[in-house]
């Protein structure tokens, strides 16, 4: 704070210290004497909670390089206690359970407080640019940069390579760092509301116009959008602001699913394959869908007093069954209303019907579709394609937390319904995705598709590793793991068996967070609220955010792919500080049987 800055704050401190002041005045005039001496001592607590911090923000402001500097001492300190506690038999599982119960409990806290922690942030960072407040998720980092031209340039040069020793390399994922960059900000982007994300995609150039869509269906969220004829399709994560989400994730029990001709594909999280509806418009029998109106047509007749009160009773009851019913729909399974697009029959269209049918007309059209915007825009607007030769456009798949698992989904869907998407599918992006399904599930994806799907996990991101029961199953593809110093690493499926390499296990005893010697170099960069969120919340929460696998991907150097037999798990690094802590000798001792490829 400037000097004008603090004058400032101790009058307004002071001010509102004096209004409980007078208060008590007025009731001590009154003669209530109890209620006066409590508004007195309202108002000097009130006044020294503003002294203590000011005082404490001036102690933060000023003593930063101190700070940094004894918690980079502490971290030395407790690594060799913490290693030996976290190979103990008692004390570190026990301390495992109270760290469990703590994050449960921070959970229950930020999930019943969202509304309100929302309200403060936005008055405490500011809005966007179109004045629309930030969600909760990306408040600690409140940037959306697509693209990063280092990045970009990197990966038209690996494109270039890869064209020239196709064969030669020919199992080697097809992953590119700068696409996964682009996708993981588009996954972020996913979180905030329709208005802002329209905004910042159009400041970097897609085609918001013509072929943005959002999608609605049940409780669940996602956008298309084209630029450059690469296609993307991005599902939104968990929001905090509803509480079907929670439901949907924790709807854990396993469905069985087969093919279109029968052959079983294992079973599947059902609260995420029931999510994306039917991979069709038809109804469960043949036939027609069922056709629900949004509104509701009343007709009154004024022939006679007799019809004019029957139809007027009738509508009476009408009216009353249409409110309760859609009532009871809406707060069952809400629909953010913002989100639907062109389809306005978002109950009974699903999701999968919704996007497989508008990413299809712009394959197929070449962009001449109509608008989803509320602005009128004539065909001829559009450029024309009736002389040029046709586009082999790319489709994507991505999505963060929750919306990585309904990414594998819509891709599961595309295989099980074989629909004509996939003969254009690029690529399969998830960050910080749970796990979806069982190992049948998991084999399900055969080799071609497999080295088009990766799946991100940050260091210690608890959402990464569950469920860890009930069978399920490491999600298909490659593991791309990224170590708390932005170091990224390849694990392929084993080159035999096609199997997934799992992502190593937490320790729950990790010198992680504020102890972690790489957070502690990247704090000052940080912003405030991104600090105050790892004071309060536990490393593997703080390791789920967004803004992490942002970060780690355009600031992170892609260093090894290593191709492993069975038993190799990824995150098992020397070069990670975190990962020697508390893993057992049989993970560790996998890499010596592992094939590292350096980039």
């Amino acid at each position: 704070m400037t000097y004008s800055g603090t004058s400032l704050y101790f009058a307004a401190a002071s001010l509102i210290s004096c209004i409980p002041a007078i208060a008590g005045l007025i009731a001590r005039w009154y003669t209530y004497k109890w209620t006066s001496i409590l508004l007195y001592f309202c108002s000097v607590v009130f006044l020294f909670l503003a002294v203590v911090f000011y005082v404490s923000y001036k102690l933060i402001q000023q003593g930063s390089p101190f700070l940094l500097s004894g918690l980079d001492k502490l971290n030395r300190i407790l690594s060799p206690l913490v290693s030996k506690l976290a190979n103990s038999k008692i004390v570190g599982p026990v301390i495992a359970v109270i760290v469990r119960a703590n994050f449960f409990a921070w959970f229950m806290i930020l999930l019943l407080s969202d509304q309100v922690i929302r309200t403060m942030i936005t008055r405490m960072i500011g809005h966007h640019a179109t004045q629309r407040s930030y969600s909760i998720v990306n408040a600690v980092d409140p940037k959306f940069p697509l693209f990063d031209k280092l990045l970009d340039e990197n990966a038209e040069r690996e494109e270039k390579e890869a064209k020239k020793s196709y064969q030669k390399r020919q199992s080697r994922p097809e992953y590119s760092q700068a696409i996964a960059y682009t996708l993981a900000v588009a996954s972020k982007l996913a979180y905030e509301e329709v208005g802002l994300i329209k905004h910042e995609l159009e400041k970097d150039g897609f085609d918001v116009k013509r072929t943005f869509l959002p999608l609605a269906f049940k409780n669940v969220c996602a956008y298309i959008i084209e630029k450059d004829d690469n296609i993307f399709l991005v599902f939104r994560g968990t929001n905090p602001m509803n509480i079907q989400n929670f439901v949907t994730d924790f709807n854990i029990e396993m469905a069985d699913i087969r093919s279109s001709s029968g052959v079983s594909m294992g079973k599947v999280h059902k609260g995420f394959w029931d999510a994306m509806g039917n991979p069709n418009r038809t109804a469960p029998h043949g036939g027609q869908p069922p056709q629900r109106n949004a509104t509701l047509q009343i007709e009154l007749s004024a022939a006679s007093l007799q019809r004019t009160v029957i139809s007027t009773v009738q509508a009476a009851i009408d009216i009353g069954k249409f409110t309760v019913n859609e009532l009871i729909s809406h707060v069952s399974d809400p629909i953010d209303n913002s989100w639907i697009g062109y389809d306005r029959d978002v109950r009974h269209h699903s999701l999968y019907a919704q996007a497989e049918e508008w990413i299809m007309a712009l394959i197929d059209k070449q962009n001449n579709v109509q608008p989803v915007d509320d602005e009128a825009v004539e065909l001829n607007d559009y450029p024309s394609t009736r002389n040029q030769p046709p586009r082999r456009k790319r489709f994507f798949i991505a999505g963060h937390s929750l919306g990585g698992a309904l990414a594998t989904v819509f891709l599961a869907k595309m295989l099980q319904s074989e629909s004509p998407l996939l003969n254009h599918f690029s690529g399969l992006y998830t960050y910080g995705q749970p796990k979806v399904g069982d190992a049948e599930f998991t084999r399900a994806f055969y080799p071609e598709f497999t080295s088009k799907i990766f799946h991100h996990a940050y260091n210690n991101d608890l959402v990464a590793r569950v469920p860890p029961f009930f069978g399920y199953h490491t999600s298909p593809g490659t593991l791309v793991f990224i170590d708390s110093a932005y170091s990224v690493t390849l694990y392929p499926p084993n080159p035999r068996t096609n199997e997934p390499v799992p992502v190593r296990p937490i320790s729950y005893l990790h010198l992680s967070g504020l102890l972690n010697t790489n957070v502690i170099r990247r704090l000052s960069q940080e912003s405030w609220l991104r600090v105050t969120f790892r004071l309060l919340f536990p490393f593997f929460l703080n390791d789920h955010f967004p803004s992490e696998y942002v970060n780690g991907l355009r600031q992170g150097t892609l260093t090894w792919m290593i191709v492993g037999e069975e038993g190799l798990q990824g995150g098992n690094s020397k070069g990670d500080e975190e990962s020697a802590v508390g893993m057992s000798a049989t993970s560790v001792s996998s890499m010596t049987k592992a094939t590292r490829r350096n980039f």
